[in-house]
C-alpha cells in the first residue's frame, strides 16, 4: 500500500506549527506560514486551540520528563 503524501492546507499548517512550538507568537507563525496573524488568530479559536495553553501543557511535561522540577510558564496578564 502506497502512503499518499498530500499538500497541508494552510489552516492545518497553522495548527501543526503552533502544536510543534506553542512558545511561538503569533506573527511569527504568520510569518513561517505565509498569512497574516489576524488568519492565524482565526484559525486557532475556530479550532478551540489556546498558545497560553499549549505553553502550559508543555511545561507540565518538561515539568514530568525532568523529574519534577518547577518549570513556570507565565500567563499573558503577568507580561515579560
Amino acid at each position: 500500500m502506497r502512503i499518499v503524501e498530500r499538500e497541508l492546507t494552510k489552516k492545518d499548517q497553522i495548527i501543526q506549527v503552533a502544536q510543534s512550538d506553542p512558545f511561538l507568537k503569533v506573527d511569527e507563525i504568520a510569518q513561517i506560514v505565509d498569512t497574516t496573524p489576524r488568519y492565524v488568530r482565526t484559525i486557532l479559536s475556530e479550532a478551540g486551540i489556546s498558545l497560553a495553553q499549549l505553553r502550559r501543557s508543555y511545561a507540565r511535561r518538561m515539568e514530568k520528563r525532568l523529574g519534577g522540577v518547577n518549570v513556570t510558564v507565565p500567563r499573558p496578564t503577568d507580561g515579560l
